[in-house]
Formats: C-alpha cells, structure tokens, sequence
C-alpha cells in the first residue's frame, strides 16, 4: 500500500481554491460581452454555484476554457477598443430621427476624426448614444418602445457596479436624461450603455 503525503498547495490542488488570477480572469472574460456573462450564469446555475469565487480550480478552468471560445462582438475588448456592438449601431441608427441629432452625429464624428459610426470603438459609440439622447427626437418615444425592458440580469449587473458615490450619481443622471425613475423602466440598449458608463 503506497501512502501519499501531500503538501499544503497540492491539496489546495486538488481540493479546488479558487486561484486569484483565475477570479480576476474570469471577471475579466465576464464583463466583455452580454453573451459571456449569460454562459458564466448558466456554468455556475449547473454546478450549483452562486458566484465565481465558489468555483474549484478544475471548475474555473473548465468555465475559462467555455468563455474564451465565445466570441467577443466585432472583436471587442474590454477597455473599449474594438468596433461597436451591433447593438449600439442598431441603437444609434434609430436614434438619426431629427435634423439635430443628425447634426450632432456628424459633429461627433468630424470631432474624433472618424468616417463613420463603424469607426468608432465601444466607448466612443456610447459617448454618441448619450449625447443623441440628450437632443430631441422627432419619435423619441417610438424608439425607445421598439427595445425591449432591461433584464433582471442587467439590472442586478449595474446595482452591483454602483460600488462609490460617483457610480450612483453616473446612475442618477442616466436616469434622468433617459426619463426613467428607477432602473427596471430602462431598456436593454440602455441598461448595456449605463454598465459601460459604470466600467470605464
């Protein structure tokens, strides 16, 4: 009979710590895409988790492997590089329904010396879908009914983003120049658009 002496770390190992590097990848992963995030909800609902830091090491080495085989939309990056989502060029198509926010898209595009909106990366495409939410929309109110109400999901996402005063102040005006009192009102493309505010 072989007995086997193991050190601290190989029971750690085994056992299945959650790694610090591993965590932090993971977030990382989570918070490139909507899709990613849904994939990682699904992973830890199967395994019977409620967060990532209750993953074992082998777990977490299986949900970083499913994660990093879903593709980030247009080659994104967290941190903004990358092209828009289609979400927001969607978004920011619906949004050119008056002579001023045609205007101002123009304007913003000629400011950060781009061709078009396809240009832009994901934080400049959200800068553009605030500042054409504050002008005037000759069928505001059409286009926003068009998308649908942000998910239990995304709601939980941005409550858990609200971490110091400066996020739940980014919070409170978001929802003001959007018209919303409390964050269940908003919109998906709008709940997307508050979660890269709060990000950056």
């Amino acid at each position: 009979m072989v007995i086997t002496i193991w050190t601290v770390r190989e029971m750690k190992e085994v056992s299945g710590e959650l790694t610090r590097s591993q965590k932090n990848f993971l977030n990382k992963l989570v918070e490139e895409s909507a899709e990613r995030l849904e994939a990682s909800e699904k992973y830890l609902k199967t395994m019977g988790k409620g967060d990532i830091s209750e993953l074992t090491v082998q777990e977490a080495s299986r949900l970083i492997d499913e994660l990093t085989k879903i593709k980030v939309e247009n080659g994104g990056r967290a941190g903004g590089t990358g092209g828009p989502t289609p979400k927001q060029k969607s978004f920011i198509s619906k949004l050119q329904d008056s002579e001023e926010r045609i205007s101002f898209t123009k304007q913003f595009l000629e400011r950060y010396d781009k061709k078009s909106v396809d240009d832009l990366d994901i934080k400049e495409a959200s800068m553009l879908i605030d500042g054409l939410m504050d002008k005037k929309g000759d069928q505001d109110k059409s286009a926003r009914q068009t998308d649908f109400q942000a998910t239990p999901k995304q709601v939980n996402f941005i409550r858990n983003l609200q971490k110091t005063e400066r996020d739940q102040k980014i919070v409170e005006d978001f929802l003001k120049s959007a018209g919303k009192k409390t964050l269940e009102e908003i919109t998906r493309t709008e709940a997307s658009t508050l979660i890269e505010k709060l990000k950056v």
